[in-house]
């Protein structure tokens, strides 16, 4: 996902599903832009810490999945 919205912070979903083969590893990395160049930071001077508010550091990932029916294809 090269740009996150700040309006995916409950749910963000691809437009097609994924298919993943068996034995595959997810991994979740997230980058901060608390940068000047971040149009969306309303205060670039502020340090930005963990916290549960909107507009502290708090990335979390969770996956939906099913397993594939072989009655699927």
């Amino acid at each position: 996902m090269p740009a996150y919205d700040f309006n995916w912070q409950t749910l963000y979903e691809f437009e097609e599903p994924l298919s993943v083969p068996k034995g595959a590893r997810l991994e979740a990395t997230a980058w901060y832009d608390n940068s000047p160049a971040n149009k969306s930071n309303p205060d670039p001077t502020s340090a930005v810490r963990w916290g549960e508010q909107t507009w502290e550091e708090m990335q979390y990932t969770a996956i939906t999945y099913r397993v594939k029916d072989e009655s699927d294809d």
